[in-house]
Order: C-alpha cells, then sequence, then structure tokens
C-alpha cells in the first residue's frame, strides 16, 4: 500500500508540472440569445441585449453595462445575476431612491471604487453613482458648466483610482472628477487623443488610456504632468487582413483600434482589439502577444479551452468602450455584444511547488497554502500559515474557474472541508489584501 501511494503522488506531481498553464475561456454570463431577464439565477441562462462596458470589485462581484437594455446586471461571486441600476425603461426619473428603481438611458460605461461604490456613465450626459445600499444618485451632469470647458459631454469609458478620483473620456478629451469639486480638463483635444476608449489605473495612480477606433489604436501613459506617453502603437497598421498587429515590440508597433485596457499586479497590460477581434498581452518589457481569440475571425466558441485558441467577438461600434475588467485573482473579463454575452479568462499561472517532504500524502506550496491528502476524495484538511498573516478566503475551482467550495480561514489554523465534485485537476486559493496564492491538486 505505501508503495502505491508514493506512485499514485509522483503521478499526481508530473501530472501537476504537465499540466498546461494555458488561460482557459468560459461563458461567464449570457446564453447569446437577446433578452433582458434570468434575475436571481445562474448568469449563464441569463439574457443580455447588448453589453458594451464592464467591472470588477474587490469582493468578486462583475459589473455589466447592458446599453440596449437600459440597465446595470451585476454577477456575483457565487455566478448569480440580478439587476443593480435600471428598470428596462430609458429615462431619468430622479435621485436618492433605490437603483433598480431608477432609470437609465443606454448606459455604456461602469467602474467601481475601492469602497464598494459603482459608477454609472449613461446617455443622457449623467454619471451616476450606486452606493453600498444600493442607493442611486447623480455625482455629474454633463449639460452643466463648471468651468467653462465641459458642457453635454456623456461619459464613453470611466475609471476610478485608489484615491477616489474618478476619470472619464469623450471624443478626444479625458476629463478627472474628484467626488469632492468639479470635474477639470485633464487631457484636451488636440493632443494625441483620437478616442479614448479604454481607461484604467495602476495602484500608484497613474492613468492609462487605450486609444483609438478602427485600424489604429495606442496606449498611453498620463503622468505627473498631464502630459501623454506614448507606450504601445504608434506605427502603421496596414490593412484589416494584415495580421493582429505588426510587431512583437509593443512601442511602434501598429495595432487596430482599442475598446478596453486592464493591468494586472505584475504590471502586465492587456487591451482588445476590436477590427481583428483579440485581446492582445503586452509584458513587462514591451513584448505583444494574442491573448485571446482568433486574428480576424469573429463569432463565440472554444468554451474549456485555451484562450488564444477560441473565437471571440470584440467589435467596434460607438459605445463599445471599456470592454475589459480584472478582477483580485487575475481572472479577466470583456464583452461580447454582437453575442450578447460576457467571457471569463481563468488565469492559471501562478507558481506551484508539489512537496513530499511533509508526508506522503500532503500539499504544500511555499505561500503557506497546505491540503490533505492528496490526490483528494472530496473530503481534505486545509491549512494556512505563514507567510499569510491575515484572514484568508480560500477558495476551491476547477480548470474552467468555476468555484466549487469556499470558506474563511484564519492564519495558522486547519480546517476540514467537503465537496462534491467529479474527477480531475483542481486550484485551491488563499486570496488575501496582499494578493492570491494558489496550488494545483487532484481530485480522484
Amino acid at each position: 500500500m505505501k508503495n502505491l501511494i508514493q506512485i499514485c503522488l509522483a503521478l499526481s506531481c508530473i501530472f501537476l508540472s504537465g499540466y498546461s498553464d494555458a488561460q482557459i475561456i468560459s461563458t461567464y454570463a449570457g446564453d447569446t440569445t437577446n433578452g433582458y431577464s434570468g434575475d436571481g439565477f445562474a448568469a449563464t441562462n441569463a439574457q443580455l441585449k447588448q453589453p458594451t462596458g464592464i467591472a470588477a470589485d474587490w469582493n468578486g462581484n462583475i459589473f455589466i453595462a447592458d446599453m440596449a437594455a437600459n440597465c446595470v446586471r451585476k454577477v456575483d461571486k457565487h455566478g448569480i445575476i440580478t439587476t443593480l441600476a435600471g428598470t428596462g425603461v430609458a429615462g431619468y426619473n430622479g435621485d436618492s431612491i433605490a437603483a433598480n428603481t431608477a432609470q437609465l438611458s443606454s448606459p455604456r460605461a461602469v467602474a467601481c471604487d475601492r469602497f464598494g461604490n459603482v459608477y454609472i456613465g449613461d446617455d443622457f450626459e449623467k454619471i451616476r453613482k450606486v452606493d453600498t445600499n444600493g442607493i442611486i444618485t447623480t455625482i455629474y451632469d454633463g449639460a452643466i458648466v463648471y468651468d467653462g470647458s465641459i458642457d453635454n459631454l456623456y461619459p464613453q469609458t470611466i475609471t476610478v483610482d485608489w484615491a477616489g478620483n474618478l476619470y472619464f473620456g469623450y471624443n478626444y478629451t479625458i476629463y478627472k472628477y474628484n467626488p469632492t469639486g468639479h470635474p477639470t480638463l485633464l487631457i484636451a483635444a488636440g493632443t494625441g487623443l483620437q478616442c479614448p476608449s479604454g481607461l484604467t489605473t495602476d495602484s500608484l495612480g497613474h492613468l492609462y488610456v487605450a486609444n483609438g477606433t478602427g485600424n489604429s489604436g495606442e496606449v498611453f501613459l498620463v503622468d505627473g504632468t498631464d502630459s501623454l506617453t506614448l507606450l504601445a502603437g504608434g506605427g502603421s497598421c496596414g490593412s484589416r487582413g494584415s495580421g493582429c498587429y505588426t510587431s512583437a515590440v509593443g512601442l511602434g508597433a501598429g495595432f487596430f483600434g482599442f475598446t478596453g485596457i486592464v493591468l494586472d499586479d505584475s504590471g502586465n497590460k492587456y487591451f482588445a482589439q476590436c477590427t481583428s477581434s483579440t485581446i492582445v498581452k503586452m509584458d513587462t518589457a514591451g513584448l505583444c502577444s494574442t491573448f485571446a481569440g482568433m486574428c480576424n475571425t469573429f463569432g463565440h466558441s472554444g468554451d474549456g479551452g485555451p484562450a488564444n485558441a477560441a473565437i471571440i467577438s470584440i467589435g467596434f461600434s460607438a459605445n463599445n468602450y471599456n470592454s475589459l475588467a480584472i478582477d483580485r485573482e487575475g481572472n479577466i473579463y470583456f464583452v461580447e455584444a454582437s453575442a450578447h454575452a460576457v467571457r471569463k479568462i481563468t488565469m492559471h499561472n501562478d507558481t506551484t511547488h508539489v512537496s513530499t517532504s511533509i508526508s506522503e500524502s500532503k500539499i504544500r506550496n511555499e505561500y503557506g497554502i497546505e491540503l490533505y491528502p492528496v490526490p483528494c476524495d472530496g473530503n481534505c484538511d486545509v491549512n494556512v500559515s505563514s507567510p499569510i498573516t491575515e484572514m484568508a478566503e480560500v477558495v476551491i475551482t476547477n480548470s474552467l474557474g468555476q468555484r466549487v467550495k469556499e470558506i474563511d480561514l484564519a492564519t495558522n489554523s486547519t480546517q476540514n472541508i467537503h465537496f462534491n465534485a467529479p474527477s480531475g485537476i483542481y486550484f485551491i486559493s488563499a486570496v488575501t489584501s496582499n494578493g492570491k496564492y494558489t496550488s494545483k491538486f487532484i481530485m480522484q
């Protein structure tokens, strides 16, 4: 029996080390039919009309601006969809009321701050705020002139930095809004922006801009002097059929129009190309690769397989901005307006260390996650220890990124868990304010 256990453990290690780190794509919301339904049920069985913007908060919730349905939908970390704001009828019926009784007009952009508030940009030239109690207010009215430069603007793309400052783009300009003051012009027309189609910030408060539509695209950094520094793009992209981009070196390459940008914790940048229907990853060395999609191929297929072998639909329209989001675990989400769906790319690129030094039937990685026995039969013990020094959310997911078990576990404590799942590869993660720590294991 001892030899059999050793053989099984060895095979498990071989299987885990040989498992592809390819990012797996799945449909996260929408059944690919046009409609507005499904509240209170699994998001994958719900109908979406025209999802145009997407955002993720720190609690695992995803927010979808559905322009044609005049609402913002919320998908919680359990995959259940509800309507956060809007009634499905276009209009404006006041503030300081429950957000799901308030009318919105073609919401196209959505963003979240670290406090749990959600911001919505709609065609009534307003930015609405939904607080943590679900009450909606108007924090910006684009029809009001504050400093002589803002008049009748509607936010096409919005983001919020760590300090709570909100940025929004409109045509050739970007504005900064401090909730305690008034919007100010940050980047004026004529400075190089063609169309800010995606905004995001890093932990230091730097603003990144995905610029351009159609057959051109650039990524800019807005530095402390409020000037633009080119990070990617700037080259001639040629015709649509000439490729996904013209060079693996991002700076100076030709890209095919952007509709969104996100950053991960390592500093990698991801931007959605609308004309070629792909997501491009640019690493910290400035090198680009196709992260998701098949170049110049539009559709909705490939769920359960590698993202860069899937067919996706990132198409450009005058309404499709902020089409990418990233959650605290590093998973990426994007909207497919024409497919009436939201896709998720589950990241499986965490460093994993499998050791037999503790016992013949345990796994432990260098981040302090311990699970035993392995292979697991659905009844296992989990321990979290140093270097994790705070309460952690322990999550077990399958290879599609679907959660099968989750618990809260204090450091230096052990808990027995039980879950029903088919055999195969699974991932156990401890999620804290400092990041996510993951190991792979086998379910037998």
